[in-house]
């Protein structure tokens, strides 16, 4: 049983992995599943990656989402909205993304930077003939993706890592 100020997340890219968060202390723990089928039975508060050295984890807790990189904890209320912009030469190989996150006291404003990262995205998912997963996107490679797609799109925001989630993910 989890203790009470320890959440548990799926490792985004790694099936088998789950991540412990103590929300306290900010002591991390990496559990695979055939060592620790147990913490596989746990409740599921969010998804953690490493991208490009950064230690990012996406969670709700206390029905209020969170992005954590590294040590910088930010809670995203409802007028946080994000950015991603790709910036550079793909070509080249000389690029890198950049995702913002936006504070709106305005509907329509455009908003004032609250945090912003860098970093190399993925950028190699080659098309195989015959493929039978083309409904795989971006967001399936790059995790700073995914969290850009949930915080602007209402029902995903509203509802990944929610009870209405769980239930969901339980039947």
């Amino acid at each position: 049983m989890a203790k009470e100020n320890v959440i548990y997340l799926q490792y985004y890219n790694k099936y088998g992995c789950r991540v412990s968060l103590d929300i306290t202390t900010g002591k991390v723990g990496f559990y695979l599943k055939k060592d620790n089928p147990d913490i596989f039975k746990e409740l599921l508060y969010g998804f953690f990656c490493e991208v490009d050295g950064m230690k990012i984890f996406f969670y709700r807790r206390n029905n209020i989402l969170f992005l954590k990189v590294n040590d910088k904890e930010i809670m995203i209320h409802d007028n946080v909205r994000s950015k991603w912009t790709l910036k550079g030469h793909v070509k080249s190989n000389d690029f890198y993304a950049k995702f913002i996150l936006l504070e709106r006291k305005i509907p329509l404003f455009k908003g004032k930077e609250i945090y912003a990262l860098k970093y190399k995205p993925f950028t190699n998912r080659k098309i195989i003939p015959g493929d039978e997963t083309p409904f795989i996107t971006e967001e399936d490679y790059d995790f700073i993706i995914f969290i850009h797609n949930v915080l602007n799109d209402k029902y995903r925001r509203r509802v990944l890592f929610s009870k209405e989630w769980q239930d969901v993910r339980e039947a």
